[in-house]
């Protein structure tokens, strides 16, 4: 059941990635290198091969932490031996091959990518957007799978702390599987956000304050100071007014 979630969560995760990738950097504006179509394929692709890689390895952990501790009976078919770490096995085996593929995939398509595009610089033109936009798509799904899953991490704790306020049926160590695996779920799609968000240049990614309110304020900001005015000269007086003593100038007849 844990498995159906997350595989629906991935879905929804990758429809709603791929139109923001695609639709909302895709705008119109002029692409002088024709590009554009080249990078929202390589980041598309990219989108969903790096969630497909992260719920892999999930399935992988997920299966592992089923060897912790014992099992009823009535686990496998077919008369096996060891019914759970084959079940066990089987799925590890399908979901390294799952990682091992989209890892090699996103690779390929997200080194081509940041080529094409100039890595996620939105001042390098349409296909730095492009990237831009796949770099934040990628980073606010993997924070939605990081919050949720360290609130069920911690919400399996505190039931594995008070078994009897949550009314936990079984061992402590039914709740200790899927604990340690929405922990590993919760690491891993941090890891993922902190890794993407490098790909944006450092001068984009820092928010500089001061600048933000020059922006939104421009009449606040006084620029830098003027320099000082010139003083006039000892013998300068203005045009309207003379020394004391001295009699007006000549007014110059008028033009004819």
């Amino acid at each position: 059941m844990l498995l159906t979630v997350v595989g629906a969560f991935f879905v929804m995760a990758a429809v709603v990635g791929i139109f923001v990738v695609i639709v909302v950097a895709n705008r119109a504006e002029p692409d002088p290198t024709g590009r554009r179509p080249l990078a929202v394929y390589f980041f598309g692709v990219s989108f969903f091969m790096v969630f497909a890689a992260l719920f892999g390895s999930f399935g992988i952990v997920l299966s592992l932490v089923q060897l912790i501790g014992s099992h009823s009976g009535g686990h496998g078919s077919f008369n096996s031996i060891h019914p759970v770490g084959d079940a066990v096995a089987r799925v590890v085996i399908v979901s390294g091959i799952i990682t091992v593929v989209a890892v090699v995939v996103l690779v390929v398509h997200l080194r081509r990518g940041l080529e094409v595009s100039g890595r996620a610089d939105p001042r390098m033109g349409p296909l730095g957007r492009v990237a831009q936009s796949y770099v934040a798509a990628v980073c606010f799904v993997a924070l939605i799978i990081t919050v949720v899953s360290i609130v069920i991490a911690l919400y399996q704790t505190v039931r594995i702390i008070a078994p009897g306020v949550f009314q936990v049926t079984g061992s402590r160590v039914g709740t200790l599987r899927p604990m340690l695996a929405a922990a590993y779920l919760a690491l891993a799609a941090l890891v993922l956000l902190m890794v993407h968000m490098r790909f944006v240049p450092a001068e984009v990614r820092h928010v500089s304050w001061t600048l933000v309110r020059a922006v939104q304020s421009p009449e606040a900001d006084p620029g830098p100071p003027l320099p000082p005015p010139t003083p006039p000269p000892p013998d300068h007086h203005p045009p309207d007014h003379q020394p004391p003593g001295q009699p007006p100038p000549p007014v110059p007849p008028p033009f004819r």
